[in-house]
């Protein structure tokens, strides 16, 4: 299949990236392409770009349910775990069972999660307190 016509077919619909032949599925920028279109692409997606961070980021960016198609790596890798974690909190229930067990890691999304809400209220504030002046 030739590369144009691929990356030109996933930008409208995602899904040809079934129809796709294996060299397409591991070509990030076609893989990215339908990504952008929608997360779910990462399930068509080649397994080395399953565990290609900035693949699997864009995917989660759009939804935490993404994580659960990638690596096995990724879903183990504290650090990105937490990363996706705070990118969309839905991916968290995706990751390896002794990261969703781990103490550190729940008190550290918590702590993310009340500062988050603390501008979410701030923000709130000051967008009446601009009103009234």
């Amino acid at each position: 299949a030739d590369y144009h016509f691929m990356h030109s077919a996933v930008l409208v619909n995602w899904n040809a990236l079934g129809c796709a032949p294996p060299a397409m599925k591991r070509d990030r920028e076609v893989v990215l392409a339908a990504i952008n279109r929608s997360w779910q692409a990462l399930v068509l997606a080649d397994d080395k770009l399953k565990a290609d961070p900035d693949v699997v980021r864009a995917a989660v960016a759009s939804s935490g349910e993404a994580f659960q198609f990638a690596s096995t790596t990724l879903r183990r890798d504290r650090d990105f775990v937490l990363e996706m974690a705070l990118l969309d909190q839905t991916s968290f229930k995706h990751a390896a069972r002794e990261l969703q067990e781990d103490q550190s890691i729940l008190e550290e999304l918590d702590k993310a999660h009340r500062r988050k809400k603390q501008v979410a209220d701030w923000d709130s504030h000051w967008t009446t307190f601009e009103r009234r002046g």
